[in-house]
């Protein structure tokens, strides 16, 4: 089985700490990671080009992808929505790589409410490309985090390893 986790955001520190936490319970668990930080690449703009004619970044997240079971997406949220980067990648991805594929939610937002964005945003989207979204999610605030910007509320550590659980539970059912 292998599992993509992504860090779907150019800015701030906090989602690639939770998606590291994530791929860590995944490896403890003898499962294949792709770890992707949106950081690392230069992802191109979706303009309506075929996948041909997008740079190498682009075209090898696409191959990287095609063969996982399972994504584990952690984002920020900023002004109840997400990031840019993170609709532009589901824009650019061909929608094969999405179906019938696990999708699980870790969230860093400014408050509570900004759990909507999973709701309203990732969860239809995820639904469109014909994925299945767990109904559970991982929703953190600046208070779980120091100001170094590591974890120290150890309920997100938990919620974490129960989001990972649950990934590779359900995936594991879908594949067989």
């Amino acid at each position: 089985m292998k599992i993509a986790v992504i860090s779907g955001t150019l800015v701030g520190s906090k989602p690639a700490v939770l998606a590291i936490q994530a791929v860590e319970r995944l490896k403890q668990k003898n499962i294949e990671v792709v770890y992707i930080n949106f950081k690392d690449y230069e992802f191109e703009f979706c303009d309506g080009r075929s996948i041909e004619e997008y740079n190498k970044d682009t075209k090898d997240l696409i191959c990287l992808l095609e063969d996982v079971q399972g994504f584990i997406i952690s984002t920020s949220i900023l002004h109840g929505l997400i990031p840019g980067i993170l609709k532009n990648f589901f824009e650019v991805m061909p929608m094969s790589i999405f179906r019938n594929k696990i999708f699980g939610y870790i969230a860093s937002a400014g408050n509570e409410k900004h759990y909507l964005a999973i709701e309203y945003s990732l969860k239809p989207l995820a639904s469109y490309l014909n994925a299945i979204s767990l109904p559970k999610y991982v929703l953190s605030l600046s208070s779980d985090f120091n100001k170094s910007g590591e974890i120290i509320n150890e309920g997100i550590v938990t919620e974490i390893e129960e989001l990972v659980n649950n990934i590779i539970h359900t995936a594991s059912n879908i594949s067989a």
